[in-house]
């Protein structure tokens, strides 16, 4: 928090309205710092000299009621009429209370009624914009979820159709494939019946094998008689 505080002065001190407004905000109510009413009022006349309606409506405040620098009435009335010509409904209002009470200024009730009948319409205007910017940033949030999901559709279907693509072309190969088989077997049954003819050509050609004799058995030996002995 220290670091972020120390940031957040820096920005100020820059120049940054938003951050002004912010450390403005953070000294008045003590969230994150240290409460200090006096450099508050500082930082909100910073703003308020900028121009900002909330800023001049808080400087106001606090001069109305002395709070974190002397009372002044006259200049509280006068940063509430800048910030009322700027559109600032609580400004209005509060411009309003002060005509109808007579708070540093005549009492004129035509004129806070004026004030009263202008915040209220700044208030209701402010109200119709604030819906119309919901209700366009819904709109919107609607078309962005729409967009999305038909470009994720298209892509899904892109990759149906590349899928589907790349199985023509698969079963385009395979009958390719099948073709070329078909030709090569077509191919080898010419091959083995031109061989086959061949061959029975040869077959043909060759003489036929000679008939041979039976071969005859040689004739039987007799064995000489025995001698007897004496």
């Amino acid at each position: 928090d220290a670091e972020a505080t120390v940031l957040l002065r820096e920005a100020a001190a820059g120049g940054l309205l938003k951050a002004q407004q912010t450390l403005a905000f953070r000294l008045e109510t003590g969230a994150g710092v240290k409460k200090n009413e006096a450099e508050a009022v500082l930082w909100y006349r910073r703003a308020a000299e900028r121009g900002d309606g909330g800023s001049m409506e808080k400087l106001a405040d606090f001069l109305a009621k002395g709070r974190g620098t002397p009372k002044n009435e006259t200049e509280a009335l006068d940063w509430y009429q800048k910030a009322a010509e700027l559109g600032h409904p609580p400004s209005m209002a509060a411009l309003g209370t002060r005509y109808e009470f007579a708070e540093g200024v005549p009492v004129d009730l035509a004129e806070a009624l004026r004030l009263y009948r202008l915040a209220a319409e700044a208030e209701t205007l402010r109200a119709e914009v604030e819906a119309l910017t919901v209700a366009v940033t819904e709109v919107e949030d609607e078309r962005d979820q729409a967009q999305t999901k038909a470009s994720e559709e298209k892509a899904r279907a892109d990759q149906t159709d590349r899928d589907l693509q790349e199985t023509i072309q698969a079963l385009h190969q395979a009958q390719a494939d099948t073709t070329s088989r078909d030709q090569q077997l077509t191919a080898l049954e010419k091959d083995r019946d031109r061989l086959s003819k061949q061959l029975d050509a040869l077959i043909e050609k060759l003489p036929a094998p000679r008939k041979t004799a039976p071969a005859k058995k040689p004739a039987a030996t007799k064995k000489p008689a025995a001698t007897p002995k004496s």
